[in-house]
């Protein structure tokens, strides 16, 4: 029995194409079994590659709070591994990141290692849904199906990546789950953790070159002053490996701009399906024209040709400001711990969200939007690098 795993460790038993296998083809027993905790009911069998998704069982806990739990069935690939236990399991904790990054949601992995029938105690630890009225974003199975879509589509992108990139993908995908993990825990660190899980895309995709020009030869002299000064081998270690990493709020702006549109993006409203209505019921537009007249505005004339330059003209919004903030948000509160004010105690803000900071009022993307971005981005981003290449 694994008592942990370092996810980065885990990466790269993920891929089958990546393993050295036995040719033995008896499978071997294991003591484990591992489930996927989503905070969205799965309602049918699923494959991603050889593997097999079970549908959700849905589990109550107590009249407004439960989990739906669906197990993973290992891919026969894994049984021939040289250490099935470490690959299993190493196996099923990136998928869960691939499927909280493909889907834009909370989802966790459970390792049951003594392979007892507990679901009600995988529920009890970890609850991710909760019933009852409210702005719940409980997604119905046409939705569901989007987003398996989404992962399907996520996965045959990764599998023909070569290993470099697989790696970026996975690390970003990671970090997207942690966001997802700590989002009604911790605001900041969730949006900072999906800046990151897009920087991580960015960083790879646009150098420095790509946004400074005669960088190549900016850098030689920079150098040749830190050879000149005789400055210690060290600080010259560090100062050019930060060279590389220069402009990243630039290059994060333009990854971006480049892999996703923003009409492109449609997000639910936030009174989606609230808990005491039938599901034939429609969206509440209304209250969000009256409560959020910005993000209803956004929402209704996304579509239109030309629509950041009509978003500049009837409201003041430039959209390269926006990530610039958006951007700075989580510089803030990475070195600073600087946390900005919201304007309401939720985040289900669609589109974009007022903060306040000593300088006054500033908005920046919505979580739920970044969120989107992050997936969108990379998908984008990777599809046509795969296409360049065949």
């Amino acid at each position: 029995m694994l008592n942990y795993i370092e996810f980065e460790n885990a990466i790269r038993f993920f891929r089958k194409k990546d393993q050295v296998l036995n040719k033995d083809n008896s499978p071997k027993s294991i003591g484990s079994k591992f489930y996927l905790l989503t905070d969205f009911k799965i309602f049918r069998e699923y494959n991603v590659g050889e593997c097999i998704i079970t549908r959700s069982e849905q589990i109550f806990i107590d009249n407004n709070t439960y989990t739906n739990v669906s197990e993973i069935k290992i891919p026969e690939w894994v049984y021939r591994s040289k250490n099935v236990e470490l690959t299993s399991e190493s196996f099923s904790l990136v998928l869960s990141a691939l499927i909280s990054f493909g889907s834009e949601r909370d989802v966790r992995l459970y390792r049951n290692y003594y392979n007892i029938n507990s679901i009600e105690r995988i529920s009890a630890e970890l609850p991710l849904q909760h019933s009852g009225p409210g702005a719940i974003h409980k997604l119905n199975e046409k939705s569901v199906e989007s987003i398996l879509q989404n992962v399907s589509q996520l996965f045959d992108i990764i599998d023909k990546l070569d290993y470099a990139d697989y790696e970026t993908v996975i690390r970003s995908s990671r970090l997207f789950q942690l966001a997802q993990n700590t989002k009604r825990l911790d605001h900041n660190l969730s949006y900072s953790l999906i800046v990151s899980s897009i920087e991580t895309n960015a960083d790879k995709a646009i150098r420095v070159k790509d946004v400074k020009k005669g960088w190549s030869e900016i850098k030689k002299r920079i150098k040749q002053v830190a050879d000149d000064a005789e400055l210690e081998q060290e600080f010259r270690d560090v100062l050019f490996d930060k060279l590389n990493h220069h402009y990243s709020g630039i290059r994060f702006r333009k990854f971006i701009k480049e892999n996703a549109l923003f009409n492109s993006i449609k997000l639910d409203n936030r009174y989606h399906r609230m808990g005491l209505l039938q599901e034939e019921k429609e969206a509440f537009e209304p209250i969000d024209k009256r409560l959020d007249p910005l993000n209803y505005f956004i929402h209704e004339n996304r579509s239109k040709p030309d629509f950041l330059l009509h978003l500049e003209e009837h409201t003041g919004i430039n959209y390269d400001n926006l990530l610039k903030d958006s951007y700075s948000y989580r510089s803030k509160f990475y070195h600073a711990g600087e946390a900005m004010k919201h304007n309401t105690p939720n985040n289900f803000d669609r589109y974009i969200k007022m903060v306040y900071t000593e300088q006054g009022p500033i908005k920046i993307l919505s979580i739920n939007f970044l969120a989107s971005l992050a997936r969108i981005t990379a998908t984008t981003y990777y599809h046509k690098k795969i296409g360049n290449i065949s």
